[in-house]
């Protein structure tokens, strides 16, 4: 049973945390084009998806810091130890008060208390570092200082306890610290997508319908008169637009000349009434329906 709990706990946890990632990425994404995520109607799959965005560079600093503790640790198991019982007592008391005073910075900082031009993620981060210091003191045992680890039921318990909880602290520091990430990875993300609209493809969208695509950059044209012979079954042609993400049944659109705070983003049913075109940027659309 504690190895099968070792094993469901941190996958749960990881894939919680994956699926919240995502979901703060798009709603920090589509929030920046002023459109709320909960109309594309993303699914699981779509979260988990995203959750790739962005968590190569933690990942790879949590990888490496990790083997860094891993190697460190095998080269002081091999150094003996030969502290005295006074010497024990103040590196532990110097680390516990290390461990307390991460973790009141992190709370300070959730307060908003502190403000040092810290990285939001920041706050998050320090509540974990601050419960793995505090647990380290706990489960401290120098060799050879004398003071055996004890065997008793009530020493398990003990140890099962101080586990639970630098485990629950962990767990939140890791959700805060992923709610400020995720948030400026999505809207990093969105401001990409705007500065790189000059020069992604030309998007023209024929629909049966009228759409109602209005501003300054996009044109509508009829292609016939409803009264006289249809040409072509789509009756608007739109041009001036740019393609952004698609999901669910609908497709999150832009002018060509799109800036935050200022222009409207589209949000366009997809259907068999709708058929979308792309082009090389900047070589035109063709003229004619």
């Amino acid at each position: 049973m504690q190895t099968l709990g070792a094993v469901i706990a941190p996958t749960t946890v990881i894939t919680a945390l994956l699926f919240y990632f995502g979901l703060l990425h798009a709603q920090a994404l589509t929030r920046y084009f002023g459109v709320s995520s909960t109309v594309f109607g993303f699914t699981t799959q779509d979260y988990l998806v995203r959750s790739a965005d962005g968590l190569f560079v933690p990942l790879t600093l949590i990888a490496s810091c990790a083997l860094g503790v891993l190697l460190a640790r095998r080269v002081l198991v091999r150094i003996p130890i030969t502290l005295h019982r006074e010497g024990e007592r103040a590196v532990r008391a110097t680390v516990a008060i290390l461990g307390l005073v991460i973790i009141v910075l992190s709370l300070l900082i959730a307060v908003g208390s502190l403000d040092a031009g810290f990285p939001p993620e920041s706050g998050g981060l320090l509540l974990c570092l601050g419960a793995l210091t505090l647990t380290c003191v706990l489960r401290w045992h120098v060799p050879g200082s004398g003071r055996p680890l004890r065997g008793d039921s009530a020493h398990a318990n003990t140890r099962t306890v101080e586990y639970a909880v630098a485990f629950v602290l962990v767990t939140v520091g890791l959700f805060w610290a992923i709610n400020s990430y995720a948030i400026g990875v999505g809207t990093g993300r969105a401001q990409q997508i705007e500065d790189a609209l000059g020069s992604s493809p030309d998007l023209v969208v024929l629909s049966r319908g009228r759409l109602g695509l209005q501003a300054p950059a996009v044109t509508e044209t009829m292609c016939s008169d409803r009264g006289g012979p249809s040409e072509s079954s789509f009756r608007f042609r739109y041009t001036g637009l740019k393609y952004v993400l698609q999901s669910g049944n609908y497709y999150l659109l832009l002018p060509a000349t799109w800036r935050h705070g200022t222009s409207p983003a589209f949000v366009v049913p997809r259907s068999d009434a709708v058929q979308l075109q792309f082009y090389p940027s900047g070589q035109g659309v063709p003229l004619a329906c």
